[in-house]
């Protein structure tokens, strides 16, 4: 939690949308240059930034139930 809490806002959307999309399990997985690049490639595609992360997330909540 100190490590999250810690981390910068853009890093912190990053792991966010890991989580979120199964790319990601453990703040370990932010050093995987293989997960970054693809949280990295869905945030570009999409145009998530940290002005509507929680939106994005939120859509995916509700599309998985």
């Amino acid at each position: 939690m100190k490590r999250y809490l810690g981390l910068p806002e853009g890093e912190k959307t990053v792991y966010r949308i890991g989580r979120r999309t199964g790319i990601m399990h453990t703040l370990q997985d932010l050093d995987s240059s293989v997960r970054r690049n693809h949280v990295r490639r869905l945030i570009e595609q999409y145009g998530i930034d940290s002005s509507n992360v929680d939106l994005f997330i939120d859509g995916l909540l509700k599309n998985f139930i």
